[in-house]
């Protein structure tokens, strides 16, 4: 059977079905996906995590390449996200350039791919700035320090915006240089290179019902917010979906031209 990679962050992420999370119960089949997947017959190989900044994402990117998949979900993320070493339990506090994303600890989450059994080695961390200023992200108290520092008097958003536009184009061409069909569901900041300054069926920017992070975790019938770990209720998952399948159909984006 044919696969679709996904690479993003957690509006890209599928969750595990966990009865003790609220956030993941009864949540199997339930991201778009999943049901994206099974509405077009291709099997679902998901590498995307939540509060992977874009490095991170461009090495998922990377890793779908080296696998050899037949169409790239590729989402973008937020810019206030970083990447450090895990010097807690961290088997080597180092980047390995030859893992790649597998570098990345991914076994306390509970996302889909946190079940991939490459995912063993836990040296580097990636997670937003706001998670790690409030106190949820992982990391010791000195590396917490020092990144209070940084984004008190360091951290500029637009640069970084800049360059993980950069980053992004870099996923894109390397998606084509292998001639890998794909859609990017992207930010707009990444209009701020010329790279994506051109029209391209495969890059959405500007139709937010293609990007799932255009919508919100309102259930619309009962007006109640939902607590799921990928932010958007059921129902809008199936939207998306949805709206994502007519899109590859209509454009013939499954093969690659």
């Amino acid at each position: 059977m044919k696969k679709i990679g996904i690479a993003g962050d957690s509006f890209f992420a599928p969750t595990q079905d966990l009865p003790n999370r609220s956030d993941c119960t009864d949540s199997g089949g339930k991201h778009f996906s999943e049901i994206l997947a099974k509405k077009l017959g291709y099997e679902l190989y998901p590498l995307s995590r939540g509060a992977c900044s874009n490095s991170a994402i461009r090495l998922q990117v990377a890793q779908l390449v080296k696998d050899k998949v037949d169409f790239v979900i590729y989402g973008s993320t937020s810019a206030g996200r970083l990447e450090y070493p895990n010097v807690e339990k961290g088997k080597n506090k180092n980047y390995i350039a030859e893992l790649g994303i597998y570098n990345f600890v991914y076994d306390t989450h509970p996302d889909l791919s946190s079940l991939n059994p490459n995912f063993v080695e836990n040296n580097t961390h990636s997670d937003t700035i706001n998670n790690i200023l409030a106190g949820y992200g992982p990391g010791t108290n000195e590396q917490k320090i020092a990144i209070r520092y940084y984004f008190n008097n360091l951290y500029d958003e637009r640069f970084r915006q800049i360059q993980d536009a950069y980053i992004i184009s870099s996923g894109i061409q390397e998606l084509i240089d292998n001639k890998i069909p794909f859609i990017g569901l992207f930010h707009n900041y990444v209009n701020l290179i010329p790279y994506f300054q051109k029209n391209n069926l495969r890059i959405i920017v500007s139709d937010h019902s293609l990007l799932p992070f255009s919508y919100n975790n309102m259930d619309e019938e009962t007006k109640t917010w939902t607590t799921r770990r990928y932010h958007v209720s059921d129902k809008n998952q199936v939207v998306i979906a949805n709206n994502l399948c007519n899109y590859i159909n209509s454009n013939n984006l499954l093969v690659w031209s």
